[in-house]
């Protein structure tokens, strides 16, 4: 008979959602005086830290007692709904106060664990609760579990689907981080307002589908997050890299550019995997992932809308080491490589949830022939070998590293399977059952909201990221190129359409407004 409305500052409960509802939101505390009336509508508000845990220690035992009552479903007595109504606000007025607020829903009350949990909120903020009754028989929308950690509410415990997601929860609008550049002040702003960590909901996370060339990786990928609600990335090529903002390929000058200057991409690398160029070709791909898992988390921060990419760039290693075991890649190119990944991983968060899609080498060989692309058909990359080492290096190196941080999902692909089937395994995995010490999750427990906001100012700023990758290596000659090489290079590129300029300043491809124009493309890094 009762729904409770639980207003936390910095905080939420962790169970199982059907009775009572919460709702989370920040609130700084005013310097002034508190009222003390435990009997008071104004009992949890505006109480100094320094006196709210001694307020809590007079007032815990009847809210405790309270508490108990509601969650086992017992009737409560004529004097604790007076007090509950004397003592706080109701739900309408939260709701009026908090309209970005997140509601989360709770079926059994651990008293001990939110008592313990409310007391750690005094370092941080003050929390109210506003009770009204409600009719028990009140149908209850499937959402899953939130939980506390620290002293900050993050996102739910479990990616739901569809199907048990129901509704979707009122949020504030999108961030337009592709049009829009992130200032000091819009972070400011976001901290005082909680406005990145508002968006989130149970299903903002970074979802990973890996697995060996031609195991079906794209079409899996991209029906699972239409299933999750999420944004879908397809695997990086290098065609971010050789197609620019105009849709110009600029692969069509290579008849004009030296030997050692021309494009060089997968195609290339299957027909060729000994060129010169092999090292360069990699080196890129790593920047071109790179770029791609940026995007992917300014995207979440912007919008709490998760994601699921086909393949990231922490499985990219897995080619460097199979290249580098056929020859394909020299000891120093790769090298390089990793000097690059110390340099630039440590500014990237780890994904919440990684898929493998296992299919034996030799029907991998199978579907190569099946689906007959010219540059894999008779490829000298492509051997029994090499394809070995890939599948032994996702199994031996990427999975048992990638695993200490996020979930594992492994399935035999060989026959394919149904997306539903996987659907529920992630809606069953609980990502917040790690405490604050294991390795799990680590990149994603954070212990306030500037923290959250700077994390998301990071992924915004996304030059500043991409500098990393200038790291001066002279001692590798396939990476070298001569003087005249790359003058020929540069010369015949800058006059390619669209390249002259900046994007929105070239006439020729049909910008206009160009004297008035006063800002740059700030996320064209490539």
């Amino acid at each position: 008979m009762l729904l409770s409305l639980l207003e936390v500052c910095d905080g939420a409960v962790d169970e199982e959602p059907r009775t009572f509802r919460f709702q989370i939101r920040h609130r700084r505390i005013p310097n002034r005086a508190p009222r003390n009336s435990i009997g008071g509508s104004w009992l949890w508000d505006y109480i100094r830290l320094y006196e709210l845990d001694q307020v809590m220690r007079q007032t815990d035992v009847v809210f405790s007692t309270i508490l108990t009552a509601i969650g086992e479903g017992k009737k409560l007595t004529d004097e604790q709904k007076t007090l509950i109504e004397s003592r706080f606000k109701s739900v309408e007025d939260c709701q009026r106060e908090a309209p970005n607020a997140v509601w989360l829903f709770h079926q059994n009350v651990d008293v001990d664990r939110f008592n313990r949990e409310a007391c750690s909120f005094t370092m941080s903020g003050v929390f109210r609760v506003g009770v009204r009754f409600l009719n028990r028989s009140t149908p209850v929308k499937p959402i899953l579990e939130s939980r506390v950690c620290g002293p900050l509410t993050i996102s739910s415990c479990h990616i739901s689907g569809k199907t048990m997601r129901g509704s979707k929860l009122s949020k504030p609008a999108p961030f337009p981080y592709l049009e829009k550049e992130y200032s000091a002040l819009q972070a400011c702003k976001d901290v005082l307002f909680k406005s990145t960590t508002s968006r989130f909901d149970e299903n903002t996370k970074v979802v990973v589908v890996d697995g060996p060339i031609a195991a079906g990786k794209s079409a899996f990928a991209k029906e699972l997050a239409g299933e999750l609600d999420m944004k879908y990335f397809p695997e990086a090529t290098m065609d971010s890299y050789y197609i620019n903002s105009y849709g110009y390929d600029l692969r069509k000058l290579d008849p004009q550019m030296p030997a050692n200057m021309q494009s060089f991409d997968v195609a290339k690398f299957l027909q060729d995997p000994k060129h010169r160029n092999v090292a360069t070709f990699q080196l890129r791909m790593l920047i071109q992932r790179y770029s791609q898992y940026i995007d992917a988390l300014a995207h979440l921060f912007s919008t709490g809308e998760g994601v699921v990419l086909d393949r990231s760039v922490y499985s990219d290693m897995v080619f460097v080491e199979a290249m580098y075991k056929n020859g394909f890649l020299s000891k120093g190119a790769r090298s390089v490589y990793y000097e690059l990944v110390k340099n630039t991983f440590a500014e990237l968060m780890k994904p919440h949830l990684v898929i493998y899609l296992d299919v034996p080498v030799n029907i991998v060989k199978d579907r190569i022939k099946k689906r007959a692309s010219p540059a894999e058909v008779n490829s000298p990359a492509l051997t029994d070998q090499y394809l070995q080492d890939i599948e032994h290096i996702y199994k031996q190196q990427y999975l048992k590293d990638i695993s200490t941080h996020a979930e594992l999902l492994v399935y035999d692909w060989s026959d394919y399977g149904e997306t539903e089937v996987v659907v529920e395994d992630i809606e069953r995995i609980n990502f917040d059952r790690f405490d604050k010490d294991d390795t799990h999750m680590r990149d994603w427990r954070m212990e306030n909201e500037e923290d959250w906001t700077e994390a998301r100012a990071r992924y915004m700023n996304k030059p500043d990221l991409m500098n990393y990758f200038n790291v001066p290596r002279y001692d590798v000659p396939e990476l070298i190129v001569s003087p005249e090489d790359f003058k020929a290079w540069y010369d015949i590129w800058s006059e390619a359409p669209g390249m002259k300029y900046r994007k929105g300043y070239n006439d020729e491809c049909g910008d206009d407004g160009i004297l008035t124009k006063t800002k740059l493309d700030f996320r064209n890094t490539l």
